[in-house]
């Protein structure tokens, strides 16, 4: 994928996806349902090779889980009642690699800033799955 900041510098990122749901799962979602999306970045490509004189290289790794767990809430009574409640793990790490480009520092900062997002458009997705 490659996609343009405001000031015209392209970046390239490519990844490789596995997603797995189970409806229930003993070892991680503790008898209930279990969720794990996970995605790396592929370092070399021969159909779609990385071009860093050209472009900004985006290398994402992230593991994220979703599961249900009961938890206890106090009722209107005041008394302890469990309540089912969709438990969401994310870990990310990010590298930007510039190797060939000489950016500026307007350029370098929108890239730091951009950063964040792309763990918020993942969390955006699930909970629109979650919450069909």
């Amino acid at each position: 994928m490659v996609s343009s900041l405001t000031n015209g510098v392209e970046m390239e990122m490519n990844n490789v996806m596995y997603t797995e749901f189970r409806e229930q799962d003993d070892e991680f979602g503790d008898g209930g349902a279990f969720g794990l999306f996970t995605t790396d970045f592929v370092d070399k490509d021969e159909l779609f090779p990385y071009v860093p004189k050209e472009r900004v290289r985006y290398d994402v790794t992230a593991v994220l889980t979703v599961k249900m767990q009961q938890r206890k809430k106090l009722n209107a009574a005041g008394e302890l009642e469990s309540e089912e409640v969709v438990v969401l793990t994310r870990s990310c790490l990010i590298k930007l690699r510039h190797n060939g480009i000489q950016l500026p520092f307007e350029t370098a900062h929108e890239l730091r800033e951009s950063v964040g997002k792309w763990g918020d458009v993942m969390l955006q997705t699930v909970r629109q799955i979650v919450y069909r």
